[in-house]
């Protein structure tokens, strides 16, 4: 919770995002606040996955956009964990009508996917999940928003 006394919410001393909070504006301290409450703070990408995808629950775009390049800054990532990072992205750039965003970010995925795969696999019981947004999303933007039904 956004603290008008200036005191740091005790999870993002847990994540160890210190540096992160204190480089906020206050209105962005404030739209914090509105997803930090009882977050996961095992460390900061849990923080920040879990800070996106209240964001994007909230319909929120432009935050969790904001919170993914946070993301890219300050937590230490795995190839999978970026791989991941960057699915969150993707469904927050097509909701907010990003479409250039939405393919570079996706081509950032398919640029991924082969070294990441087995974990994908691994962590999906062992089977490719039905929905990948790097694939979904962009096949939605070439075929849905530039027509280019010739791929």
């Amino acid at each position: 919770m956004f603290k008008k006394d200036g005191r740091m919410p005790a999870e993002v001393k847990k994540a160890k995002l210190e540096d992160w909070y204190n480089g906020m504006d206050d209105q962005s301290r404030i739209r914090a606040s509105r997803y930090i409450d009882g977050i996961r703070c095992s460390s900061s990408y849990d923080f920040f996955t879990e800070m996106i995808n209240r964001a994007t629950a909230d319909e929120n775009y432009g935050f969790a956009i904001k919170l993914c390049d946070d993301a890219y800054k300050y937590a230490d990532m795995s190839d999978y964990q970026v791989f991941m990072l960057n699915e969150l992205l993707i469904v927050a750039y097509f909701n907010a009508e990003r479409n250039e965003d939405v393919k570079a970010a996706c081509e950032a995925n398919f640029d991924l996917f082969p070294k990441v795969k087995d974990e994908i696999i691994r962590n999906n019981g062992g089977k490719m999940p039905e929905t990948l947004q790097f694939r979904n999303h962009y096949i939605n933007v070439i075929v849905g928003v530039d027509c280019n039904y010739d791929l």
